[in-house]
């Protein structure tokens, strides 16, 4: 009986972690740098906490240029009570000013808005609520939670042939091709017809993302929910 030597064993565990770090920056891309980190123990993802510890939102609008534009976006979101009233770092112009204004003013288009009812968030209403005023959003992002998913409610996910499409094309769109830092995993479920996006830690999400990729997928969704704690 012959046993490897101690050179061949070196020389199979180099070529077995070359082989796990390769798949591992295959399924889920970042910096080679990542690595050190992650083997001195500390975490790489993103850490993002409010202030008061409360799961909130940042909005980005492409067109938020006076008064009046902000006015109707507090009312178009005024439904949604599970939204604090939207706040801007720097308040755009009156409408009479508006003209007059500094192009650095005019593009003050960044407003935070506090979740104040968890369990009643639909990303979905929220997009609709912009898209009934005239308004979009290019980002809508989600932190300050730590653990959370994004419960996907799609009606057509008719089969088992829609399950794994729609599992192969987000997990590529949102991993594979886009690089989404905030995404850790996903379920596909056809059967309770959802897909339940699991976030990384401390991650800020960005709805506008997911559901771009869903468009992209060919799906659309019909309810987009936030859910923390332990899944029963």
């Amino acid at each position: 009986m012959h046993f490897a030597s101690a050179r061949q064993l070196i020389i199979i565990a180099v070529v077995w972690a070359v082989l796990l770090v390769g798949y591992d920056q295959y399924a889920n891309p970042r910096p080679f740098a990542s690595y050190w980190a992650e083997f001195k123990g500390s975490s790489t993802r993103p850490v993002v906490t409010s202030q008061d510890d409360t799961p909130r939102l940042k909005l980005s609008m492409p067109h938020l240029c006076c008064s009046g534009c902000l006015s109707d976006l507090r009312t178009a979101l005024e439904p949604l009570t599970w939204l604090r009233s939207p706040t801007v770092a720097l308040e755009p112009p009156s409408i009479e000013n508006a003209e007059t204004a500094s192009p650095d003013i005019a593009n003050a288009n960044e407003l935070d808005v506090e979740i104040v009812d968890l369990a009643r968030v639909d990303f979905v209403a929220l997009g609709r609520a912009l898209e009934d005023a005239g308004l979009t959003a290019d980002k809508i992002e989600m932190y300050g939670l730590g653990h959370f998913r994004l419960e996907v409610e799609l009606p057509h996910l008719c089969c088992t042939v829609c399950s794994r499409a729609a599992d192969e094309q987000l997990e590529r769109l949102l991993r594979k091709e886009e690089q989404r830092r905030w995404l850790d995993s996903l379920t596909v479920n056809h059967v309770k017809k959802t897909v339940v996006v699991y976030a990384r830690l401390n991650a800020v999400v960005d709805v506008v993302e997911l559901t771009t990729a869903l468009g992209r997928a060919g799906f659309s969704a019909r309810a987009i929910r936030v859910v923390s704690g332990s899944e029963s």
